[in-house]
């Protein structure tokens, strides 16, 4: 709960990536993929993921939480793109975490990873 009202929590882009993965299932494509420049479009996919964001963080029932529109314009803006530097940071870590099963040494992480890598911060969550 304490870490839902912590402005440097990344709990609303774990949020913003469900709702965008949901909308792939959906739609068979990334939102704002399509979109090109058209700004219309782009003002479409947001509002389809604002609906699909809701639905998710309703299914959680936690009270006094919702994904600010800055997160998924942000994911509708990307359209489904992927950094190579952040692939790489990924792959290490996941390389990482199965060495450290394979050898029975160390903790491996618990749940779910997020990492920013605009700010170079990762966060773990256990649900």
């Amino acid at each position: 709960a304490e870490e839902i009202d912590d402005e440097e929590s990344l709990i609303p882009w774990y949020f913003a990536l469900r709702a965008a993965e949901r909308y792939r299932q959906e739609r068979e494509h990334f939102p704002g993929a399509l979109a090109g420049n058209g700004e219309a479009a782009l003002s479409a996919d947001v509002a389809a993921l604002t609906q699909l964001a809701s639905s998710i963080v309703d299914s959680y029932k936690v009270e006094n939480l919702a994904v600010e529109s800055k997160y998924l314009e942000e994911i509708v803006r990307y359209g489904g793109c992927e950094l190579h530097t952040t692939s790489s940071v990924l792959g290490g870590i996941a390389a990482q975490e199965a060495v450290k099963l394979i050898s029975k040494q160390y903790s491996p992480l618990n749940n779910t990873l997020l990492y920013d890598g605009l700010h170079g911060k990762s966060q773990v969550l256990e649900f």
